[in-house]
């Protein structure tokens, strides 16, 4: 009998640590950027334009112009909060040519 309720037991305990680690998983944030991004110059582009998509979280990023006055590579930064309230700021490259 006391066998029976420790493997029940420890039967219990494995099956809370999958779930937890599947909740985890599951809620984990996620973000696709779009690749080889190329703006013209003077192009009124948003800092937001090419997020393709993202689960799991908001944007906190106040929403701004990429500066394409010049011509070369610009970084562009979003910040988001995830599920568990965690900051993540996510940096992409553009390229401004003619």
């Amino acid at each position: 009998m006391k066998k029976t309720i420790w493997l029940l037991i420890g039967l219990l305990i494995v099956a809370l640590t999958i779930d937890f680690l599947l909740f985890i998983r599951f809620k984990k944030f996620d973000v696709t950027i779009e690749n080889d991004i190329q703006i013209s110059l003077n192009a009124k582009r948003c800092n937001f334009d090419y997020i393709k998509t993202y689960r799991n979280g908001e944007i906190i990023t106040e929403k701004s112009l990429i500066d394409t006055s010049t011509i070369g590579v610009k970084t562009v930064s979003v910040t988001f909060e995830d599920y568990f309230g965690e900051e993540l700021t996510f940096n992409y490259d553009v390229l401004v040519v003619e």
